[in-house]
């Protein structure tokens, strides 16, 4: 899409496609607006393809599958099992703290009172 913009700018300034296929005013060969179009488009395409390539970079790592544990929730990292928080520092440089979720909370309650 950016080249068929670049192609459009290249158009509009060499062929003066308005004047040609609309019967607006002729307007005259500008260098200065065409190279500023030009690499307006261009650094703007580059940042979009670049941004767009290192995002999907990003998910294809997300997007693999995990083995995990079904007992001990222990996941197989280059054919070892180790502890989730390790495997989260290892692959992606993330760290972990614990905390107890509300339906764990009334649970270790209900098991401390009887």
């Amino acid at each position: 899409m950016f080249c068929a913009m670049l192609l459009v700018i290249w158009l509009d300034e060499f062929v003066d496609v308005p004047y040609l296929f609309f019967g607006s005013p002729s307007t005259p060969f500008r260098m200065a607006e065409y190279i500023f179009e030009t690499a307006t488009c261009t650094i703007v395409g580059l940042v979009i393809i670049g941004s767009t390539i290192l995002y999907l970079r990003k998910n294809e790592k997300i997007e693999r599958f995990i083995r995990v544990c079904a007992w001990c929730r222990k996941i197989k990292l280059d054919n070892q099992w180790i502890p989730m928080e390790s495997f989260l520092e290892k692959k992606y440089t993330l760290k972990s703290s614990h905390g107890i979720c509300l339906d764990c909370l009334e649970k270790a309650k209900a098991e401390t009172l009887d």
